[in-house]
């Protein structure tokens, strides 16, 4: 019996040992990762700000070479050297961007300089009209009117000199001039910024086997391989979608300013270029470019030049949905249409326009990842009701997952 109880008592003791190991383990586990983040939240803080400076230059900078790298690729892989090969894919964007530019500027010059010089006569229209919808919904607005305008400008220059007797008010207004010449500095720096983005993507172009054979290295070894297929799918599906996103918009741009063309739009160029821009932004882009290119013809053309615009833009945006989107987006992630919209929403919400631009990239970039992991850590991801999923999501993708 004490022999029964001693070796009860070892082996409590022995049970108690592991589990006070166990705590041990696990108390180290926690006091490790709240140090870690702890760290990561003051390195933050430090860099927080050098890297807003070089965010801008170092996105677009990654926007040249998802579009280039294919083609300068090409060209490496015949025996030409990456650093001439990038040259001479530089050399050649850039001598078709300067005839573009030659090609377009003076038409693009031409139709801004007759847009703003009948910008009152468009204002003039632009609220006849309106009155004349109201008056026929059996509303008196009353809106415009010269008397109108004349009285506000009164009381305008009224108001700023009460203003400007005031030391107050003229503290108030000195802290608003600066703050517009702050926006002003801003500004010029982002574009100071902007132009270095080629120069950072040049020698990125140049050295990008070597770059990323750096960022496979810095992997531990065991991991090596899954993060340099997780690096192929993502480059993969994130340039698909930047390269085809640009092929798309140049498409919207040219044929929505030939189509406006024919049908007469004084400014065809300047709402063709806007629809091409703003196409950059799923499901904005035909809203904007359709909403302008309306309203511009019925202040020049009246409800008929309004419909051909509408048959024009549709006809567009439908060739484009219809057969061009599925060529040339076909390799890349598919996403469902409510993703979009929401991850637009939250990125424009927080970001602006620029967040609304890297929003679908991101969110197809964090889809890869999620069901690379997925099917590669979690026992039941090998599902055969997930084959249509894999079919769908492209092959680069599908390979993974074996």
């Amino acid at each position: 019996m004490d022999e029964h109880n001693g070796r009860r008592t070892v082996r409590w003791r022995a049970d108690s040992g592991r589990d006070t190991d166990r705590a041990v383990r696990l108390a180290a586990w926690i006091w490790t990762a709240v140090g870690a983040v702890v760290l990561a939240g003051v390195l933050l803080y430090l860099v927080w700000k050098p890297l807003l400076v070089i965010l801008a230059p170092v996105l677009f900078a990654g926007l040249i070479v998802y579009l280039l790298d294919p083609l300068v690729t090409r060209i490496a892989d015949r025996g030409l050297p990456r650093w001439a090969a990038t040259a001479a894919v530089y050399l050649l964007f850039l001598a078709v961007g300067a005839a573009v530019i030659v090609g377009t500027a003076p038409i693009v010059g031409q139709q801004g300089a007759a847009l703003v010089e009948q910008a009152p006569d468009l204002r003039e229209r632009g609220t006849e009209l309106l009155n004349r919808a109201g008056a026929s919904a059996g509303l008196d607005l009353h809106l415009g009117g010269d008397e109108d305008t004349g009285e506000i400008a009164e009381e305008v220059v009224r108001e700023t000199e009460q203003a400007m007797a005031d030391e107050a008010s003229r503290r108030r207004m000195m802290a608003v001039l600066a703050g517009v010449t702050g926006v002003a500095a801003g500004a010029a720096k982002l574009l100071l910024l902007l132009a270095l983005g080629p120069i950072l993507a040049f020698y990125l172009l140049a050295d990008l086997p070597r770059v990323k054979a750096l960022a496979v290295r810095l992997a531990p070894p065991q991991r090596r391989t899954e993060v340099s297929d997780l690096t192929a799918a993502l480059s993969s599906v994130v340039g698909g979608y930047v390269r085809g996103q640009l092929m798309v918009s140049a498409f919207v741009g040219i044929f929505t300013s030939i189509g406006l063309a024919l049908v007469g739009l004084p400014f065809w160029l300047v709402v063709g270029i806007v629809a091409g821009v703003t196409n950059l932004v799923p499901f904005v882009g035909p809203v904007v470019g359709g909403a302008l290119g309306v309203v511009l013809a019925l202040l020049t053309g009246g409800w008929a030049m309004a419909v051909w615009v509408v048959v024009v833009v549709v006809v567009v945006q439908q060739v484009e949905s219809q057969v061009l989107q599925p060529l040339v987006m076909r390799r890349t992630v598919s996403l469902h249409p409510a993703v979009v919209v929401l991850a637009l929403l939250a990125a424009g919400a927080v970001y602006g326009i620029g967040g609304m631009l890297l929003a679908v990239p991101a969110v197809a970039a964090l889809k890869v990842v999620a069901e690379y992991l997925w099917r590669r850590h979690i026992p039941w991801a090998e599902d055969p009701e997930l084959d249509e999923l894999k079919e769908a999501d492209g092959a680069q993708v599908e390979t993974l997952a074996r």
